[in-house]
């Protein structure tokens, strides 16, 4: 409390009171400009595909001087790309008057299939300073780049990541008949060939007849055309018509931009026509035995007859001849002939 009076001389004079006997303390606060901003800006590439706004995230995380991040803090900033580029934006208040260590990455999202990142790691160094007259800046003083393959830049932050869908594998399903024989596994080859006439596959069949193709893998979106075939198609080996039948193959492959193959379309012909199925269909032909040459006769020798023999036919000593004959003629005559001379001889006794 200020009291003025008059000191009666003339003049006027004062007293000051303070409460509680208190001195009288002025205190004066500085303040330097509200923040020092800075900008981080940089650009976004994806080969493979075309780049989608917003689907791609950057991360920039506070760091010690090794440029170790600090753990369990949130990034002190994030951004997406959009047309190309992407930038992020830092403040610095009174008092951040410091060297600041920050990491620079991107987020990575195992979601996304087919993508590659970029595994770069920028290190950058942020100096921020007070001048004394209540003015702060703000000025990156380094970079540097690790972790990658790409070419740096170092006036340009740049993330390069590629795209390449996951290869697709078709395996062709087919069957095998044989007609008239029981079939064996591995009786039988075939073939896939592209339009440049290379094999792109290759199957036999096993004892059930289905064909057991080798698969096919596509690495990226395209129209194809394979053509199916027998082995020794047409031709006739060990006694089996192989099938002459050839079947095109179209498949029409697809990206969906999420990293997978899809088949879009596909159809088939056999020898030119539509078929629903591939099917091969072989013929087995029983030898016919070849025929037995006749057994030769051997040429037949006419015996003559001997000419009537008048003289005396009875048996006479050493005519061994016709008593050999007249032997056999009593043989076959029987008990007749003998009877005769039996009687003969009796007729004798009686005289």
């Amino acid at each position: 409390t200020v009291n003025i009076f008059d000191d009666t001389n003339g003049g006027l004079s004062h007293s000051v009171a303070v409460a509680d006997n208190k001195r009288i303390v002025f205190d004066n606060t500085y303040l330097s400009s509200p923040s020092a901003p800075i900008t981080l800006s940089g650009t976004k590439e994806l080969d493979g595909r075309a780049l989608v706004d917003g689907e791609f995230t950057f991360e920039l995380h506070e760091a010690d001087s090794n440029f170790n991040i600090i753990p369990n803090k949130d990034p002190v900033a994030t951004a997406t790309n959009k047309n190309g580029t992407f930038s992020m934006s830092l403040s610095y208040k009174h008092g951040e008057d410091y060297t600041h260590y920050y990491v620079l990455s991107e987020h990575i999202a195992p979601e996304r299939k087919g993508v590659h990142y970029d595994t770069r790691e920028y290190h950058i160094t942020v100096m921020v300073i007070d001048d004394g007259l209540g003015q702060m800046f703000a000025s990156v003083q380094r970079i540097t780049a690790t972790g990658t393959q790409h070419t740096f830049n170092p006036n340009q932050l740049s993330f390069v990541n590629s795209y390449s869908p996951a290869s697709k594998t078709i395996s062709l399903p087919a069957t095998k008949e044989l007609i008239r024989k029981v079939l064996a596994a591995d009786a039988y080859e075939f073939e896939v060939v592209d339009s440049t006439g290379s094999i792109i596959a290759t199957g036999k069949n096993d004892e059930n007849g289905d064909i057991l193709f080798s698969d096919i893998v596509i690495e990226k979106a395209g129209t194809y055309e394979w053509t199916v075939r027998e082995v020794n198609g047409g031709k006739t080996i060990d006694n089996v018509d192989y099938d002459k039948s050839v079947y095109t193959v179209k498949v029409v492959i697809k990206d969906d931009l999420i990293g997978n193959l899809v088949i879009e379309d596909a159809s088939l012909l056999k020898d030119g026509k539509k078929a629903d199925k591939i099917h091969f269909v072989n013929v087995y032909n029983e030898p016919i035995p070849e025929p037995t040459p006749p057994t030769p006769v051997p040429p037949t020798t006419a015996t003559p007859t001997p000419a009537p023999d008048t003289s005396d036919t009875s048996p006479k000593t050493n005519d061994t001849s016709l008593f050999s004959m007249w032997i056999a003629l009593m043989f076959v005559s029987g008990g007749g002939i003998a009877g005769v001379a039996l009687f003969g001889k009796k007729e004798q006794a009686e005289e």
